[in-house]
């Protein structure tokens, strides 16, 4: 298969983040319509639908990640490359929020507690997602292991397993451990994420299969030769629940490898 750009990709990255927008926008209708109202059944659905951007951040992510390359990236690479696109801007986006909350008066400047904010994701409210995220990439090197070597039949279900734990009884299970301790964090350690990142670790490993196999669930039968565009996304974006809900989980003929794409589609995992 000759390489291609893969920007159904980069399309669903603009559509998630067009998707949290939406979240954002209907967010102050949501809490302050009345419940019973049909102005809120009207907003509610809508947002809540959008709540797929969080889990497709993570599962695009997981797919950039195994996507094959012509030469392997070196992992000193890959971790100079997350931290100066992720890492470090962070930390800055970090700073200028705290600098801002100490010159409005809500904080006393301390190195300690803007540490301590910076690492929790408390600052502000979107950081819980690259705390979470950034911990998958420190990770990184086992995820693709697991998904090179085991199939998803084996990995998906024990994901979704832990995921279910850590998302509903993090702290449940945090005080089999450690009697009497509580993290009121959860949201942002990553194992509450691991389901839909490991799906796309899974996916991009597979990546050609798996358009052949959705495409035949369209009705489409070229995806794997090379889809156009609209179609191959909305592909992708439909692997989030049709193969982590029915592919992946009950395992399939998985080929053992695949021809490689340009590399530039790697700089965002």
């Amino acid at each position: 298969m000759a390489r291609r750009r893969l920007e159904e990709l980069s399309v669903l990255n603009v559509i998630f983040c067009l998707l949290v927008i939406l979240i954002h926008v209907l967010s102050h209708a949501v809490v302050s319509l009345e419940k019973t109202s049909w102005q809120y059944a009207l907003v509610i659905v809508p947002q809540r639908l959008a709540f797929v951007s969080v889990p497709g951040f993570f599962y695009l992510s997981g797919v950039k990640l195994t996507l094959p390359r012509e030469r392997p990236l070196p992992l000193r690479d890959y971790y100079l490359g997350r931290i100066k696109n992720i890492y470090l801007p962070y930390l800055l986006a970090a700073a200028v929020y705290y600098l801002f909350f100490v010159t409005i008066g809500w904080y006393t400047f301390s190195p300690a507690q803007f540490l301590r904010e910076t690492a929790l994701g408390t600052l502000s409210a979107q950081f819980y997602f690259l705390v979470a995220l950034m911990q998958f990439i420190l990770l990184a090197p086992l995820f693709r292991r697991l998904a090179r070597r085991y199939a998803p039949v084996v990995l998906l279900p024990l994901a979704l397993g832990i995921t279910w734990l850590s998302s509903i009884y993090f702290n449940a299970v945090l005080q089999l451990a450690v009697p009497d301790a509580a993290f009121p964090y959860g949201d942002r350690v990553f194992t509450s994420y691991l389901v839909y990142y490991l799906a796309g670790c899974c996916a991009g490993q597979h990546y050609p299969r798996v358009l052949a196999l959705l495409g035949v669930a369209l009705g489409v039968t070229s995806l794997a030769d090379g889809p156009d565009l609209f179609t191959a996304a909305a592909t992708v974006a439909f692997s989030l629940s049709a193969l982590g809900l029915a592919r992946a989980l009950l395992g399939g003929p998985w080929p053992e490898r695949m021809p490689p794409v340009e590399e530039e589609n790697m700089d965002d995992a």
